[in-house]
């Protein structure tokens, strides 16, 4: 295990803990914005924390590549307390992280998770549920991103450890529970490729000039913008994902398609899309997904 003279950090697995199996089975953690900041091996910290503030992101890659301006970041040897908090809340693992690496293809739903540190995870019976975690247990709730950890270590690996293990098999089930808008979008992001396999999750609320995309993704033919309402989708829906389609495609030349996911919709709005490029997508939660 790592000693005490080494940091000890919490993590999010990415938006809403979608990433905790991925980086279970793959023995990674990692955090995005690659797509703004591009390959850090070859730019200084100076570079990269302005990149990082452009993309806003703060200081969250800067920390996590060990490459900030006062020397505070990760660094090999340190650990990692992963978390996923929607919508029950799960310490997914705890782990010791490598040096940094730069992954141009990642084998991950999101594409822009390209900076990745591996873990050798501590056998210490996770996954557990925040719930059976004593209400005195240091420091469980999660960040948004990478925080670090002030608690007691040795108070946290004993509360872990009385706490009855998840099998790793159950935690897609655990994750994909939940009725609010954020879990629409943490089943989304893993989910995509059931609408087409061809579907490849690029960025998270993807910024763009008229707003923010809920999930910007590629296919073979181009751009795909996926919008999700909680309730019923209704005319404001229909014209904020054709606004974000139009200005995408001002701004890339290429051609853009939409998928609109809620848990119902007007007859007008089914009526609105008959004739465009927008799929529509009725997502019941806890979720199934159906084509309209």
């Amino acid at each position: 295990m790592a000693n005490q003279e080494n940091n000890w950090w919490r993590m999010t697995a990415g938006h809403g803990g979608s990433l905790a199996i991925d980086w279970l089975e793959q023995d990674i953690v990692t955090v995005g914005w690659a797509r703004s900041i591009g390959d850090f091996q070859d730019q200084s910290a100076e570079e990269i924390v302005e990149k990082s503030k452009d993309a806003g992101a703060g200081r969250q890659v800067a920390r996590f590549l060990g490459k900030t301006k006062r020397g505070d970041g990760m660094r090999e040897g340190d650990t990692v307390i992963v978390y996923a908090p929607n919508p029950k809340g799960l310490v997914v693992g705890v782990g010791e992280v490598s040096e940094p690496e730069y992954v141009k293809h990642p084998n991950l739903p999101f594409d822009d998770h390209r900076y990745h540190r591996n873990v050798r995870w501590y056998d210490w019976g996770t996954p557990v549920s925040k719930d059976e975690l004593p209400s005195n247990c240091p420091q469980v709730y999660t960040p948004a991103t990478l925080a670090s950890f002030g608690g007691s270590r040795e108070d946290l690996k004993a509360a872990v450890n009385r706490a009855p293990e998840i099998p790793t098999e159950e935690i897609e089930s655990t994750i994909s529970l939940g009725s609010s808008e954020d879990d629409m979008h943490v089943w989304a992001m893993r989910n995509l490729q059931k609408i087409d396999s061809d579907l490849t999750v690029t960025e998270h609320e993807s910024p763009i000039p008229v707003g923010d995309i809920d999930i910007l993704a590629e296919d073979s033919d181009g751009w795909v913008v996926v919008e999700l309402k909680k309730g019923e989708a209704g005319d404001n829906a229909v014209g904020q994902i054709k606004g974000y389609m139009n200005d995408l495609k001002r701004e890339t030349q290429e051609e853009v398609r939409g998928i609109l996911i809620a848990e119902d919709f007007s007859t007008r709005v089914k009526r609105a899309v008959a004739d465009d490029n927008v799929d529509l997508y009725r997502l019941k939660l806890n979720p199934s997904l159906e084509v309209t």
